[in-house]
């Protein structure tokens, strides 16, 4: 990459990171006006500053991505102004501790992704950041690969801290840099749940309250989804009753309907910016929603395209959209071209079917269990009506289970409903 693409990304700090913090601190406390305004842009252009080094970081990850597979999705973001200062304002972050959170210490005002196949290739990626003779170095690794966060997230955390290994003072040294490795199924339920949240107004991502329905249906998803890749394996009574609570409140909440439903209008401009930037490598998009129609879930998205060299343009834009009411959401992301940011993001673009296609999965999978349960009750009953005879409840069981096991799934899961309500699946699992 030329210099001066490099260049263009630098952004330096316009007041002293001492005042960005003032500015932050006002905002926790509910400043106003024209001084909430003034507070807003130092915020703004102290996550502008992260722009070169996330340049950087992302250009260092795709680099060592392609060593794995050259089918690796790498992206880049600046975090949301409405997520910063919800950070901010929040009294508690974890539910127990009063919030104290610095703006200037934050991780992940800049934030780099690459999405991965599977967990082995994640690792192969983890361990060749790890050993690569980089001047921005590891600071922090957060696993949740091996146990989920209580939300159901799991992934993994390297915090770069760029030219670490400078020994010379650099105006970028010791800035932050967050970069996630997740697979395509754990991005798939990160993104789901960004659907979620935005369909349903809950907050599940940024808030510790909210429906704890939806809560705990991706809580026990991000277990199944660790399950199933052998991140984090359950045994098999804890499988089962998980998968039993999952498709519980997966019917109860209408998750799959929901989901197929979300739409999706990409704007004509936007489809023609597409279609004459086939590659569009390495330019920023901003992406922009609107939710056009409240009642049928319809959203209108805008991605508008910047060269490398209308970089202030493009945070203009980006800065302008997040002051404005008429957008639910606006981003500035960037990938490798349109197909990457469609894989990358696929929220923005009304794609859910990696998440439904893994619903299914479950919903199969306690199709199987459910089987299993029944014919070994059959079983037990067969053999006491041999040995001893049955008595009229455990006669009337045996035939509603030959009922049950004789129809298809669908007529499986519904009976399953009505065995439940009966409590004769109780019976069943104490035969």
């Amino acid at each position: 990459m030329a210099n001066g693409q490099y260049e263009d990304q630098k952004r330096p700090l316009t007041v002293s990171k001492k005042k960005i913090e003032k500015a932050a601190r006002s905002i926790r406390h509910g400043v106003t006006g024209d001084l909430r305004l003034e507070a807003i842009e130092k915020i703004q252009n102290f996550r502008e500053f992260h722009l070169y080094p996330l340049m950087l970081m992302k250009n260092h990850l795709a680099r060592t991505a392609k060593k794995v597979s050259p089918q690796v999705i790498v992206a880049r973001r600046l975090k949301r102004l409405p997520t910063i200062i919800n950070k901010l304002e929040r009294s508690t972050l974890d539910g127990e501790t009063n919030n104290a959170i610095k703006l200037v210490r934050m991780q992940d005002i800049a934030g780099c992704r690459a999405i991965v196949k599977n967990k082995l290739e994640l690792y192969e990626l983890k361990k060749k950041l790890e050993n690569s003779k980089s001047i921005h170095q590891i600071v922090r690794t957060t696993n949740y690969l091996d146990r989920p966060k209580d939300s159901g997230y799991g992934g993994l955390h390297l915090v770069y801290s760029c030219y670490e290994g400078k020994k010379a003072e650099h105006p970028w040294k010791g800035t932050n840099v967050e970069v996630q490795l997740r697979t395509t199924l754990q991005h798939a339920w990160a993104t789901s749940l960004e659907i979620i949240d935005t369909l349903e107004d809950i907050e599940l991502k940024t808030s510790i309250t909210g429906s704890l329905e939806w809560r705990q249906f991706f809580k026990i998803a991000g277990l199944l989804v660790a399950h199933e890749e052998e991140l984090c394996l359950l045994e098999k009574k804890e499988h089962e009753a998980v998968i039993e609570e999952f498709v519980t409140l997966h019917n109860k909440l209408d998750v799959s309907n929901k989901l197929n439903k979300y739409n999706i209008a990409i704007s004509a401009s936007s489809k023609q910016s597409i279609r004459s930037n086939p590659k569009n490598n390495k330019d920023l998009v901003l992406v922009r929603m609107i939710k056009s129609s409240r009642k049928d879930n319809k959203y209108f998205v805008s991605l508008d395209y910047f060269k490398r060299n209308q970089t202030d343009a493009a945070l203009n834009e980006l800065n302008k959209s997040e002051l404005e009411d008429q957008y639910d959401m606006s981003v500035l992301v960037s990938t490798e071209g349109v197909r990457s940011l469609k894989k990358a993001y696929p929220n923005y673009f009304g794609s859910t079917f990696q998440f439904t296609n893994f619903i299914s999965r479950q919903l199969s999978l306690h199709i199987l269990h459910l089987r299993l349960h029944i014919e070994t009750a059959l079983k037990s009953l067969m053999q006491r009506e041999s040995e001893h005879g049955l008595n009229k409840k455990e006669v009337e069981l045996k035939e509603t289970l030959t009922t049950v096991l004789k129809g298809n799934d669908v007529y499986l899961a519904e009976a399953n409903e009505v065995l439940f309500k009966t409590n004769l699946n109780f019976t069943l699992l104490k035969l």
